[in-house]
């Protein structure tokens, strides 16, 4: 459909390409946000997600989950503000000012109290900010 040259192409038999029918497939991105370290590990053995590491998956999650918009991710959202993963929560504070609504704020500010790192801090300041704009 993208490119003009493959409408001719015929389906592989190649076991390689042969799409996978296992819980990786279509994970649930709020799943996702509640993965420790080793269900990490133990989901993605085999798989070339394991270079992106769990914080990087995370990270996608969450941005994922803010450019949805969907008001029912908020408590894991929320969940994940406390990731021992900075560059998770960032991100997770980036998904919730996108999306909004009192408890996301309440968070929010709650956990802008008590953040240390500052580029964490940075992006909740800017997730209020973002929030009282809309």
């Amino acid at each position: 459909l993208v490119c003009p040259w493959q409408r001719f192409s015929k389906l592989t038999e190649e076991p390689v390409y042969q799409s996978h029918s296992d819980e990786r497939t279509v994970p649930s991105l709020v799943d996702l946000l509640g993965l420790e370290e080793d269900g990490f590990q133990r989901l993605f053995s085999g798989s070339p997600i394991l270079r992106l590491g769990r914080a990087g998956l995370l990270r996608n999650a969450a941005v994922a989950l803010g450019n949805v918009g969907d008001p029912t991710a908020v408590p894991a959202l929320i969940r994940s503000l406390g990731d021992g993963a900075p560059l998770v929560r960032g991100h997770v504070a980036w998904a919730l000012g996108r999306i909004g609504g009192p408890t996301a704020i309440d968070a929010l500010g709650t956990f802008l109290k008590a953040e240390s790192e500052v580029g964490v801090r940075q992006e909740l300041i800017a997730a209020l900010e973002e929030t009282v704009s809309c």
